[in-house]
């Protein structure tokens, strides 16, 4: 199913992937990943609540995935700027401002922290980040790994879940979408190749060749 993506970055060499997608007996932790971190927030969280005794561990260490902002701009819609760190999130005078920013510079990581932290206003963020962190533990002793695109090039694991913030054709060609970045598309074929046995993944990221069809007809490709 990486192929498509392939064919969209103009590749010569098709990847050739394991034959063991759907195996449910696969051994070893749950490794997930993300397009964005305040969408690997959101899955840590759900997954805390619903397992009280899990273990993480976030790959390239948990200070890397910056939860910080999102504890920043749940201090800006609260009016509490004096407890922002960031600098460039501190000079936004309110809330609307930042939002205002991020639409229309098309911030793909800035708009997810948006989404986000209004998902969770009546929630203690930084007190969850603080209890993701004591969660944090080494690979080998973590029942769920968690990771970016961008942070799992080159790493592969037995069982891999794609969570849904990655570029969706399907619902971009239906938003009549006319610009993606290449990158975008790199990162879910990088991530969807993570997997050697069993990949979870939500069947909107399955394209055919028509879907392709379509996109090369109507999308044009940038360059970051």
């Amino acid at each position: 199913m990486a192929n498509p993506y392939l064919q969209l970055l103009n590749a010569a060499v098709p990847f050739k992937g394991v034959k063991k997608a759907i195996q449910s007996e696969t051994q070893g932790p749950l490794a997930v990943i993300a397009r964005t971190n305040a969408r690997l927030f959101d899955y840590a969280v759900d997954e805390l609540e619903k397992n009280p005794n899990v273990k993480f561990h976030f790959v390239g260490g948990f200070n890397s995935y910056n939860f910080q902002d999102l504890i920043d701009i749940q201090n800006l819609i609260l009016q509490r700027r004096d407890l922002i760190y960031d600098k460039f999130l501190k000079n936004f005078e309110s809330f609307s401002k930042l939002t205002e920013y991020a639409d229309k510079a098309n911030e793909v990581d800035l708009k997810s922290k948006i989404e986000i932290v209004e998902n969770y206003i009546d929630k203690n963020i930084s007190k969850l980040v603080t209890e993701l962190e004591s969660r944090n533990t080494s690979q080998q002793d973590a029942t769920v790994i968690l990771t970016t695109g961008h942070k799992s090039k080159g790493l592969e694991w037995n069982r891999v879940k794609i969570l849904d913030d990655f570029a969706n054709l399907r619902r971009l060609l239906e938003e009549n979408r006319k610009i993606l970045k290449k990158e975008e598309i790199n990162l879910i074929y990088v991530a969807i190749t993570r997997a050697k046995e069993r990949l979870e993944i939500e069947k909107d990221y399955i394209i055919n060749d028509f879907t392709i069809d379509k996109v090369k007809r109507n999308i044009y490709f940038v360059q970051e």
